[in-house]
């Protein structure tokens, strides 16, 4: 069923790689600067704490553009299993609706 939005799931897939890695880097520049504070080297602590805000920027943003992505996925699904559902329900015969409750059909379907 996720075939008509394949490339929105790969797209979502891989920005959620690159949030991963940006994740990763925070740690990875704060280690820098600790390790800059420690050998005395003050000018270089602005360049780290820089670095870190902007991979939390990135990461923030890649992150955002993945859950608008997933939303759309399961807009797009959501849509897709209503119309199926429909379009089932309006090839049945009216005699299939005279043997079954409307109410039990309803709750089912929900």
């Amino acid at each position: 069923m996720l075939r008509p939005f394949r490339h929105l799931v790969f797209s979502a897939a891989g920005i959620a790689v690159l949030v991963v890695l940006a994740r990763v880097l925070i740690p990875y520049f704060t280690g820098r600067a600790i390790d800059d504070i420690r050998a005395g080297h003050e000018e270089r602590v602005a360049r780290d704490a820089m670095l870190i805000i902007g991979a939390a920027v990135i990461m923030s943003t890649l992150n955002a553009v993945r859950r608008l992505l997933a939303g759309t996925i399961s807009l797009g699904l959501e849509q897709l299993l209503r119309t199926r559902l429909y379009e089932h329900l309006s090839s049945l015969s009216f005699r299939f609706f005279d043997q079954h409750q409307t109410g039990q059909l309803l709750s089912r379907v929900t």
